[in-house]
């Protein structure tokens, strides 16, 4: 799971790539690995959940999960999707140009590998 954390358009995003496959069983684990994140997630404004999951029921429950913290707007990005999901909104109004730029962003913060605040290899 990595962690990434970011200012973009005054706005405190954190991005959370769960993993390349992640089955139904590991969910319970995810979330409980998220609580170790409390701080960071609690000052996030954005918060983007990514992985290839085995259906986009599962990043939603997680969704569900992270709702807790209160962000103003819980995506879904599931590659090789080319946009984000926005599966809660306190905005009435985000433009798609917003998304696409967003999402653009966060994988250029997620390439860079600069800003991830954790790191851990599926299987250590």
């Amino acid at each position: 799971m990595r962690i990434y954390a970011a200012e973009w358009n005054s706005r405190h995003i954190v991005a959370v790539h769960v993993g390349d496959y992640i089955r139904y069983a590991e969910l319970r684990e995810i979330a409980s690995r998220l609580e170790e994140y409390d701080e960071v997630l609690a000052k996030a404004d954005v918060v983007i959940l990514s992985g290839k999951m085995p259906s986009w029921y599962s990043l939603g429950l997680l969704a569900t999960i992270l709702k807790k913290y209160q962000p103003s707007v819980i995506g879904i990005y599931r590659p090789p999707a080319d946009k984000v999901l926005v599966v809660y909104s306190e905005d009435e109004y985000l433009p798609v140009n917003t998304w696409l730029e967003l999402t653009k962003k966060l994988r250029e913060f997620c390439r860079s590998g600069v800003i991830f605040l954790e790191d851990t290899p599926k299987h250590a």
